[in-house]
């Protein structure tokens, strides 16, 4: 059954969900195809009912599934704004052990997973990093949410440890 998007909001709100972060959801195409109409956005009712069921994952699952540390993208870009000490990090992962995770998430909503091969200078200004598909590390993250709170376009969770509070580092 199709419902409209106020009420996927309203299905998704005892998951902690914000109607604005709905509305990313749903746009992301998280909860399947909308279909709009001249008055509505509407989306099927099951595949809402799936998102919401999503469990959030503790810092023993990422822990479990990515013991030297994780990239977690919250947008989508071609370049990343990393401070020198990040992408000397995130090198030093990769030199250790082949790759850097790397998690894409909407919302805290993980939508993709990856593995940082390299982490190149960008002409201009930023950083490219290069990415192949995932290891069998990423099952332990699909269809799960990790919440690393609100703030910049990335993260990187390892570098003390995994609390999005404690681990994360910026620039």
């Amino acid at each position: 059954m199709l419902i409209s998007e106020r009420q996927a909001a309203e299905r998704l709100r005892p998951a902690g969900v914000t109607y604005r972060q709905a509305r990313a959801l749903l746009d992301a195409g998280l909860a399947g195809a909308t279909q709009r109409t001249g008055s509505a956005t509407l989306v099927d009712e099951d595949a809402v009912a799936v998102l919401a069921s999503w469990p959030v994952l503790t810092e023993e699952d990422v822990e479990l599934a990515c013991p030297w540390g994780m990239f977690v993208a919250r947008a989508d870009r071609p370049t990343w704004d990393l401070s020198p000490v990040s992408s000397v990090w995130i090198r030093s992962r990769i030199d250790l052990h082949g790759h850097l995770p790397f998690v894409a998430t909407v919302c805290g909503f993980v939508t993709r997973g990856a593995e940082i091969t390299d982490v190149l200078r960008a002409r201009g200004s930023g950083y490219h990093l290069e990415l192949r598909d995932p290891g069998a590390w990423f099952d332990h993250l699909r269809e799960h949410r990790l919440l690393t709170g609100r703030g910049r376009p990335w993260a990187l969770l390892g570098w003390q440890g995994f609390s999005p509070r404690l681990g994360t580092v910026g620039n």
